[in-house]
């Protein structure tokens, strides 16, 4: 990150995280999606492919296995699931303002009576009933369509921005056609080149056009002396990573040495220069959420680009309290110092209903503009939507 704060310890003891609320609060994101994100599943589940830092971190990976993580969905078969989008938005364009919200009329007179029951994916049995499945459904959908942009211009022009559709690379389809990819592959240092060299045989020569990320600085106890992980850190970009995942030293956390975090982080932040440093704070290890907080402002005052939950090796990893109080804290730095700082939950977000919910918990805390600035990290989750995706659309 290319800014230089000081530590500030006043930034840390101005908050009281009230742990009974938070949690209470947290529990609404345990929820099922909403009608209307599932009337957008297909959509929402194309973007968190595109958020997922897909993770091999086995110790028993080797190059042919961590090669074939690299496959995203065939671009067939996302321009298939892209034309049913586009129909539904173009279907939510066409409904007229006065019809949104004069039900007596969509019910009873107008043309448009039978495709917006269709909207709700349920038939109305009397007014009242219509009248409930229009608010509950129709509007939502329409206002999450209007965060994400989508209701003005080409939709399928769109659509490839907020996709962030790329050239298929899979070998199976044609190249000029257009597919999801997964924001990073992201591996110990000792695959980056692995990674690095694969992506380039298939044309990705660009550094804007894939990020090699690796995982280093101690990963995954933080209990390594600071010069060996420095060592590591640079070890990784020479192999080509262009994003680094570094992990915080829990103890000092616990014993609240916040400068010399501070210190810590500051020096990885040098080491890693212009390459993207995401900081895992490994929440279920920090004590409290107090601590979570502070731990949060004190690696975006040290420069972090990312700040992630976890290494996903911890008894507990990403949850959404956790995530609630790291989204705050980015906040609160945002008020203080104008500069945005991303996101990344990890450890057990394994099946499309998980990244649907996180996917919520961002819209909610930190808006739509935030999209930009969100990772997943996981692994078995990219294999579990395109399941899923298979299953809305075979």
């Amino acid at each position: 990150m290319d800014f230089n704060y000081e530590y500030r310890e006043e930034w840390l003891n101005e908050i009281r995280v009230n742990e009974w609320s938070v949690m209470t609060y947290a529990k609404q994101f345990e929820k099922p999606p909403s009608k209307a994100f599932r009337k957008l599943e297909s959509l929402l589940l194309l973007k968190a492919l595109t958020f997922v830092d897909l993770a091999t971190l086995s110790g028993d990976d080797t190059t042919s296995n961590v090669s074939a993580a690299l496959h995203p969905l065939q671009a067939e078969f996302v321009e298939k699931i892209l034309n049913s989008i586009i129909s539904l938005i173009e279907k939510v364009k066409s409904v007229k303002p006065e019809e949104e919200y004069n039900f007596r009329i969509s019910f009873d007179k107008t043309t448009n009576q039978k495709y917006l029951v269709k909207i709700s994916g349920k038939v109305a049995s009397n007014e009242r009933e219509f009248e409930d499945l229009i608010l509950e459904d129709f509007l939502e959908l329409k206002e999450l369509l209007f965060k994400f942009d989508l209701l003005d211009g080409d939709v399928h022009e769109k659509l490839t921005e907020f996709l962030c559709l790329k050239n298929d690379i899979t070998g199976y389809g044609k190249k000029s056609k257009k597919t999801v990819r997964v924001a990073s592959i992201c591996v110990y240092p000792a695959f980056v080149k692995d990674i690095h060299e694969n992506l380039q045989s298939r044309g990705l020569n660009k550094e804007s056009d894939r990020n090699d990320s690796a995982i280093a600085g101690g990963f995954p106890s933080g209990l390594y002396d600071l010069e060996s992980k420095k060592r590591e850190i640079l070890f990784a970009k020479k192999s080509g990573a262009n994003e680094i995942d570094i992990v915080i030293s829990r103890y000092l956390v616990l014993g609240n040495r916040w400068q010399e975090l501070y210190n810590e982080i500051k020096v990885l932040q040098r080491t890693c220069d212009d390459v993207i440093m995401k900081t895992i704070l490994s929440v279920g290890e920090c004590g409290s959420l107090d601590n979570v907080y502070k731990a949060s402002m004190v690696a975006m005052m040290a420069g972090s680009d990312y700040i992630k939950t976890s290494t996903g090796k911890e008894s507990v990893n990403a949850t959404f309290t956790t995530g609630i109080i790291m989204c705050r804290a980015i906040k609160n730095f945002l008020l203080k110092t104008n500069t945005k700082i991303g996101l990344k939950p990890a450890g057990g977000i394994k099946t499309a209903d998980d990244a649907l919910q996180w996917i919520k918990l961002i819209l909610t805390e930190l808006g739509p503009e935030w999209l930009s600035l969100f990772r997943i990290g996981a692994s078995s989750v990219v294999d579990n939507i395109a399941l899923r995706l298979k299953e809305l659309h075979s």
